[in-house]
């Protein structure tokens, strides 16, 4: 949410101000004007951002002295315009940097565990079979027992014919260092995986 004060010389401003911001959407932000007033920025329409966490835009106004310096104390962003069109790419811009970023989790591969060898404070040694896509060293894994997320973790070395490999893209079983803080038992699934942000 991005909350608003708007402050305007004069009523008609401040209605065409309110208008343009109303076309201004986005599905997962939304502009809210708190107040919005005729004449200079005040004390109180600081305070009532500051409060809010919101911003203020000045429509061919000043901004009072005591207003300007309480505004600079408590990081109120307070935007002056003369031009409505300005104005509207400004909140527009505003609005955008307030949208939640979304995380999306990627399946990279996966594998079958088959064996447990060895298990450590946080680390364990697992003989396991590939089944999709590839694991690579340092990927992000979960754990899954009878399709349940019963951990997360991170692959800390893979071996296959007795080698140190970088990545398993072939089927077959593999040896596989896995640092998380649930012992998998055989058959849990080992999936790892890539998260992104958009």
């Amino acid at each position: 949410e991005l909350p608003l004060i708007v402050k305007a010389d004069v009523a008609g401003s401040a209605d065409a101000i309110a208008h343009e911001l109303r076309k201004i959407t986005h599905e997962r932000a939304a502009i809210r004007i708190i107040s919005s007033g005729v004449g200079n920025v005040s004390e109180a329409d600081v305070k009532t951002a500051a409060a809010s966490g919101g911003v203020i835009i000045a429509f061919h106004v000043s901004t009072d002295a005591i207003a300007s310096e309480l505004a600079g104390r408590d990081n109120v962003a307070i935007f002056p315009f003369s031009i409505i069109y300005e104005l509207s790419e400004k909140v527009r811009q505003l609005l955008e940097a307030r949208v939640p970023r979304v995380a999306t989790e990627k399946e990279l591969g996966r594998a079958v565990v088959v064996k447990p060898f060895s298990s450590s404070a946080k680390k364990q040694v697992l003989g396991a079979r590939h089944v999709s896509g590839v694991l690579s060293v340092g990927n992000r894994v979960k754990i899954l027992r009878n399709g349940e997320e019963i951990a997360r973790g991170s692959i800390g070395n893979l071996q296959q014919a007795r080698a140190d490999v970088s990545e398993i893209k072939t089927e077959g079983t593999f040896g596989t260092e896995i640092e998380a803080k649930v012992d998998a038992a055989p058959n849990d699934e080992l999936v790892a995986f890539v998260v992104s942000e958009s």
